[in-house]
């Protein structure tokens, strides 16, 4: 008995061990704490922009705060927008920039850990579509010229259906079929085999996702026309020439909302395809997501709130950064988006104002999803982020004291505190301006002072900057303070000078004057 029991333990060990995970969790006490909570998949996000109409809103909570609960390291670029479902996080990969690493994969990670359930290869090349979840399975498309049906339990393929061309697009699925757009063609497939239902050639390369709405589908293409087909047989219902490329359509009460590269929005009647209105924006790539009567879209470096019923424009706020690829999404009266800044960032969704931003890596092309009172969003730094809402409130930016004005060469002392709202022990960082700075101190009593010192090695204006963070990781923003530093007249110019000039030797003088 007791050989039986330990080799059941060495088993469980062994599978412990190979279960490779690549989540980095930032705070395992908040995790375990959510992880006994009961989730709803009441409001999945299960699709590219949320659902069938494109919309890009969710009715789930959403955090006010910027506050990482895990991040997860794919093996290179992120690109496609999340899907979620059933608990569970769908997203592709890139792959390398050399064609020996040129492959993708999408993976399947745990919504609340970010621990990885699956992946599945894509040895010939990478995904940039978002997938789409229905029927336990997953379809997507590759740069590959195919779509995939693989099973959402584990990853298993079930069919792939080849086109003509990359499939940058999303799908979207209803009914037991699959839409999506592919070179200059919109395709029909039968969702559990894979087989062509119908298939529609328009006149330019389509990396618009496909709308559905009363057994029509909305999409556009490079030929600058948004179409409207019969989503049963594949035929025209109407098509307008209106200038979209990448856009993708929203769907809502009857009007078809889109982006334009001719630096306009529009909104059109989803019945007949009559303009309703359209209204003056920078040229995008992003696609609109409708609520609260608005509509939310990304242009160039703005992002834009319009009236969605005559199209006034409410609010636009400038990001002063990159294009934005990035689409919108909407959820708890708030706008998140990222951009090609590096940054994600959250916007009040009724006046524009930010509520936060936070910078990853590198470029945001992929569009948030919120579900689960979460926000999911790749990065093309090579991580999956899960944004929630802090257990504790940020604290107000610590207060900085000391001498604004010194002589180089010498030790100043610089005194910084703070309150957390909750109480909460604090810990501090500062950043002395000179390329240095203190690392996070140890966590000491709220409203508790501490001293740290500093010595600046050349004349010059310095920015000290200070902030602190509580036991749950959370961080508050920077607080400021403007010194200025002098040259020490004791010490004599050709010193000066030797010290000015090969700056390389500054750690060994700084350990033989004791700085």
């Amino acid at each position: 008995m007791k050989i039986k029991i330990i080799g059941g333990f060495v088993i469980i060990l062994l599978l412990t061990v190979t279960f490779t995970v690549n989540a980095e969790i930032l705070n395992n006490n908040f995790v375990e704490s959510i992880e006994n909570k009961k989730i709803s998949y009441d409001d999945d996000w299960s699709m590219f922009h949320h659902d069938l109409q494109n919309i890009g809103y969710s009715t789930s909570s959403a955090p006010n705060y910027r506050h990482i609960l895990w991040k997860f390291k794919a093996n290179q670029f992120v690109r496609s927008s999340p899907a979620v479902a059933n608990g569970k996080i769908f997203i592709g990969s890139h792959g390398g920039m050399s064609i020996e690493d040129s492959h993708g994969k999408l993976y399947c990670l745990d919504a609340e850990t970010g621990q990885k359930i699956w992946e599945y290869y894509n040895p010939w090349d990478y995904i940039f579509s978002s997938p789409a979840v229905a029927y336990g399975r997953v379809y997507f498309g590759s740069h590959d010229h195919f779509l995939y049906c693989i099973q959402e339990s584990d990853g298993t393929k079930l069919w792939k259906f080849e086109t003509e061309w990359w499939v940058y697009g999303s799908p979207t699925v209803l009914n037991e079929k699959v839409y999506f757009g592919a070179f200059k063609d919109i395709y029909c497939l039968d969702a559990i085999t894979g087989e062509l239902i119908w298939e529609y050639k328009t006149g330019g390369k389509i990396w618009s996702s496909p709308a559905i709405f009363n057994n029509r589908v909305y999409i556009g293409s490079h030929d600058e026309k948004l179409y409207c087909l019969n989503a049963v047989t594949g035929e025209v219902v109407w098509n307008k020439s209106i200038g979209t490329k990448y856009s993708s359509p929203a769907v809502v009460d009857g009007r078809v909302y889109i982006g334009t590269n001719s630096a306009k929005i529009y909104c059109l009647d989803a019945e007949t395809g009559d303009v309703i209105w359209n209204s003056d924006m920078a040229s995008t790539d992003s696609s609109p997501a409708v609520a609260y009567g608005k509509v939310y879209i990304g242009g160039y470096t703005h992002i834009y709130c319009f009236d969605a019923y005559n199209g006034g424009l409410i609010w636009r706020y400038d990001t002063f950064g990159k294009n934005i690829f990035s689409s919108p999404a909407v959820a708890d009266n708030k706008v998140y988006i990222g951009q090609n800044d590096d940054y994600l960032y959250c916007l009040d969704a009724n006046n524009g104002s930010l509520h936060w931003k936070y910078k990853t890596g590198w470029s945001i092309f992929s569009s948030p999803a919120v579900a689960y009172g979460k926000v999911y969003v790749g990065s093309e730094d090579g991580y999956v982020y899960a944004f929630v809402e802090p257990p504790s409130k940020p604290s107000d930016p610590p207060t900085i004291n000391g001498p604004i004005k010194g002589e180089k060469l010498k030790n100043y002392d610089y005194y910084f505190s703070s309150s957390d709202p909750e109480g909460s022990d604090v810990s501090f960082y500062v950043e002395w301006g000179d390329g240095t700075h203190s690392g996070w101190t140890n966590y000491v009593p709220s409203g508790q002072e501490i001293k740290i010192s500093h010595t600046w090695i050349f004349d010059n204006v310095y920015q000290i900057k200070a902030k602190l963070k509580d036991n749950y990781n959370v961080e508050s923003d920077w607080a400021t303070l403007e010194v200025t530093m002098s040259r020490n007249k004791a010490i004599k110019a050709p010193f000066f000078k030797l010290f000015h000039n090969h700056p390389h030797m500054f750690p060994i003088l700084r350990a033989l004057l004791g700085l």
